[in-house]
């Protein structure tokens, strides 16, 4: 029943600041109503006015006493922020702009117990509802969205370490898969797990819960390589991977990948030929410029496409041999201060170049090696004869890459039916991507390459939403360290995956303890927040920058947080509310994640 007694009326608007000063009748001292804790006139409660049949609602966030010239205690005053209002004629909230006037003198009124739940906790939901967990401020309510607006969304959840991001993002997914699993709409997830937090059997799922679920790249086990299409990459893909700058480095790449995919097309007589002769080239430009170093990269380079004695005894002659500036007049090289003509030059560029030839012409397979695409960025940086400084990192970082690619990938050049691929992502189910066991740098051009294949391929296709794909990366701060945002290629395929995944139905959720160290142009574009307990103020300072659906009131408390609380706030909730997750049913599902226990861990049996 609602209480007609007003506790106020509305004395000063301020439109510009979105604040309304309430003259309070009386300083209510007892916050019981109707044995519910939901009614006081203080900070961080709500109140309504009417206007016409819609009930305005409106957040106390400040309160005074306000004292004659003689100290005496005058009136109480209330200064409240406009959150939405409740319509009358649909009966729901809604926090979105309003064309009913607030006037001055207007009574203010305590919610009623219905008010309250129609701004909380059933505001309207299109589809299922999602219970989250129970609302910290009060516990006689659940929070809750639904399943569509939730998940078809970019969620981020942030926290310190052991502050129970990971159980809640386990937690989110595992209520998603029940729910989903007999739906005729493929759903598929792809975890990217930086530190094998979810590499035990039964996290999230458990292989015999009835769900599609693999664990890739797993160094422990047996790794069954990942077969992709060479018709599914691109030169984009490797300039993402590679982080290439788009002004001195993507060029490179471009030709060089050009050139690869031309030697796949052509029949092997015609790429032995081909490749003979890339490799005269390259070295005629190696011995004209007396680039030692460039030599020793290619040598080193081939002797990776064929483990054998000549390339062993070939590489060990040229590291005995060291290539300086040309002395005196043109036309002759210097090796080790001999001095060679132009035909003594021409005889070792022969020699050298026969030597690395010596086996490729029984091997003709190797010429669709990915190493031969290497081969060629390392030919056109020579060939274009620029600052090495602006241009080797990137053959050092493909080179890198492409040894551990062909580990864990198997590249296929044929129009196999994807039925007989293990590709991972022609599986309906959740796929996780276990990359403790590789080198930082090496987890990340990982990441960069599933995001750049998977966004190409769902972009490609012709039904747009004929899947739900959503790729989830823990530790997500890892992609962006040490890299500046102006330059980061992942930063831009995670801003494209935000910006246009939605229409395709591919979403993403980012996992962190450390928000500062991802860019602002990413965080400010995700839909919904799950935020646990974070004390670092440079932390503080990028979600308050990023979160517009969290005032500084609530921010303020979020060091408070205990394990298994957060605040969630965005699109799918109608205000930011704190919650206790709830995990009832992920004692035997959660990651490993779990603090020491000293104690346990060491008494005596």
């Amino acid at each position: 029943m609602e209480n007609k007694n007003p506790i106020g009326y509305v004395h000063k608007i301020d439109i510009l600041k979105n604040t309304v000063a309430i003259y309070c009748y009386e300083n209510i001292s007892e916050p019981v109503h109707n044995s519910i804790n939901y009614f006081n006139p203080h900070p961080n409660v709500m109140v309504k006015i009417y206007s016409g049949f819609d009930s305005i609602i409106l957040k106390i966030i400040s309160s005074e006493i306000v004292r004659d010239k003689d100290g005496n205690i005058k009136y109480k005053q209330l200064i409240c922020n406009i959150l939405g209002y409740i319509s009358a004629y649909k009966q729901q909230f809604s926090a979105s702009i309003f064309n009913s006037p607030i006037l001055l003198n207007s009574e203010v009124l305590e919610l009623t117990k219905n008010d309250l739940e129609k701004i909380k906790y059933n505001q309207h939901i299109d589809g299922k509802k999602y219970t989250i967990g129970k609302d910290l401020e009060n516990q006689y309510f659940d929070v809750t969205t639904s399943y569509d607006s939730f998940f078809t969304s970019h969620i981020g959840i942030f926290g310190n370490t052991g502050s129970g991001k990971s159980v809640t993002l386990a937690k989110i997914y595992r209520d998603f898969i029940k729910e989903t699993k007999n739906m005729k709409m493929q759903n598929k997830l792809f975890l990217f797990d930086y530190n094998n937090e979810y590499n035990k059997n039964n996290a999230i799922v458990a292989f015999d819960e009835g769900y599609s679920k693999k664990i890739y790249l797993n160094k422990n086990e047996q790794n069954i390589k990942i077969d992709i299409k060479l018709s599914d990459l691109d030169e984009d893909i490797w300039i993402n991977v590679f982080n290439a700058t788009k002004k001195t480095q993507a060029p490179i790449i471009k030709r060089a990948w050009k050139k690869f995919i031309s030697t796949t097309q052509k029949t092997e007589f015609e790429n032995s030929k081909a490749f003979k002769d890339a490799i005269e080239q390259i070295l005629f430009n190696i011995i004209k410029n007396n680039n030692f170093e460039s030599l020793i990269k290619l040598t080193d380079l081939f002797y990776s496409l064929n483990d054998s004695n000549e390339y062993k005894k070939f590489l060990e002659k040229l590291t005995k041999i060291k290539i300086n500036k040309a002395q005196g007049g043109s036309g002759s090289t210097t090796f080790s201060g001999i001095r060679l003509d132009d035909k003594k030059s021409e005889e070792l560029k022969q020699d050298i170049k026969n030597d690395i030839c010596n086996d490729l012409e029984e091997q003709n397979q190797n010429i669709k090696n990915l190493n031969i695409f290497i081969f060629y960025i390392l030919y056109y940086i020579i060939e274009y004869d620029v600052n090495s400084d602006w241009v080797m990192p990137i053959y050092y970082r493909a080179n890198t890459f492409i040894k551990e690619f062909n580990e864990v990938f198997n590249l296929v050049y044929d129009d196999r039916n994807p039925k007989e691929m293990n590709d991972f992502f022609n599986i309906n189910g959740l796929s996780i991507f276990s990359l403790q066991q590789y080198k930082y740098k090496i987890k990340n051009m990982i990441i960069i390459f599933s995001l750049s294949l998977i966004h190409k391929k769902i972009t490609n296709r012709e039904n747009k939403q004929e899947e739900y794909i959503c790729l989830i990366i823990d530790e997500a701060h890892n992609l962006f360290k040490n890299i500046d945002e102006e330059d980061s290629n992942i930063a831009d395929i995670i801003e494209t995956i935000i910006r246009e995944g939605r229409k395709f139905g591919l979403f993403i959720t980012l996992s962190s303890q450390r928000l500062h160290d991802i860019p602002q142009s990413v965080l400010s574009q995700m839909h919904n927040f799950m935020i646990h307990k974070i004390i670092s103020e440079p932390d503080l300072r990028a979600m308050k920058i990023a979160n517009s659906y969290v005032d500084e009131q609530k921010l303020n408390l979020i060091p408070l947080l205990t394990p298994g609380q957060c605040l969630v706030s965005g699109r799918s909730f109608s205000e930011a509310r704190f919650v206790e997750i709830d995990i009832k049913e992920m004692e035997n599902n959660k990651p490993d994640s779990d603090n020491m226990n000293l104690y346990k861990d060491n008494k005596d049996e």
